[in-house]
């Protein structure tokens, strides 16, 4: 397993700006700070079985204009080329960290990641997605002037094999800054996943990830906005989020079921005030109730 050696002074409750140096002043620009400076970012992806994707995925960050970031890559017990393939650019780049487990889920994967990391700002990013080059410096820059958030995500381009492309977030209120709140992410998962940021403070104060979840992202979301995290999204398109064709077909019951199991969860938790935890049990039911339907015959209780 590869390590690089960071600083302790990447822990930041402030975020962006005390990762610069003391008495350093932020230029304009956002000039980038030298290579063995600590990350401001670490950018975490679970792979799995991604040899066809993970060098695509894995340029796109060594491509990134903003160049004080770490990439932990945590190999979930692939049986393809997927580690070699990490270990390849690890060896050529010391940002890179190789970590192998045997398989656990990306939850436990994502898990893994961030705790072998030391950045201040976490990063979320798949063996098949790509960010685009600008996708840290425009966090950065957004970051260092507001730094009242926890949670950050933006828009992206989604596209498969066939060369199809749209957006992912094609609203009139998503075409500029706006924030997700519990309330309405309790009826369901706004947040686009890939290249969303959050601080390692929210991580680690929501709870890390749940192992086990087929829906992580959406629960880690839920729970970080509970113990009050504050979500922001930028409109600007940082990502490109690969879609598989039939993914959704082929998982949708599963999806629907961990989702109403992730609201459950919450609803039961004790986090939430009565209002809210009886509008995240409406929420499970209605799950619960779409997933029979979509992975058996009808039900009577569905009618």
């Amino acid at each position: 397993m590869r390590r690089r050696s960071v600083s302790s002074a990447a822990r930041v409750p402030s975020q962006l700006g005390r990762v610069l140096k003391p008495g350093r002043e932020a230029p304009r620009e956002m000039q980038q700070v030298h290579d063995h400076d600590a990350p401001a970012f670490s950018v975490v992806m679970p792979a799995f079985n991604a040899e066809a994707t993970i060098d695509e995925a894995i340029a796109s960050v060594v491509a990134q204009t903003w160049t004080t970031w770490e990439l932990v890559i945590v190999d979930d017990g692939s049986t393809d080329g997927t580690r070699a393939a990490a270990e390849s650019w690890a060896a050529t780049d010391s940002r890179l960290t190789v970590i192998h487990q045997q398989n656990a889920g990306p939850a436990a994967a994502r898990g893994a990641g961030v705790a072998a990391g030391s950045a201040p700002l976490l990063v979320r990013l798949d063996a098949d997605d790509v960010l685009l080059p600008h996708c840290l410096a425009t966090y950065a820059r957004f970051i260092e002037k507001d730094g009242t958030h926890d949670i950050y995500s933006c828009n992206g381009e989604v596209f498969d094999e066939s060369g199809a492309r749209s957006r992912y977030y094609g609203s009139e209120r998503f075409r500029s800054t706006t924030e997700l709140a519990l309330d309405e992410m309790l009826v369901a998962n706004l947040i686009l996943g890939p290249a969303a940021v959050c601080t390692r403070e929210i991580h680690v104060r929501a709870g890390g990830m749940r192992p086990g979840v087929y829906v992580e992202d959406y629960d880690f979301w839920l729970r970080a906005l509970a113990v009050g995290a504050r979500h922001v999204y930028l409109p600007e398109v940082l990502v490109r989020y690969r879609r598989h064709r039939g993914q959704m077909t082929t998982d949708i019951g599963r999806i629907l079921e961990s989702v109403a199991e992730t609201l459950e969860h919450l609803a039961s938790g004790g986090a939430l005030d009565a209002r809210l935890a009886a509008k995240a049990h409406a929420s499970a039911l209605g799950y619960s109730a779409a997933a029979r339907r979509a992975t058996g015959p009808p039900h009577a209780a569905d009618a």
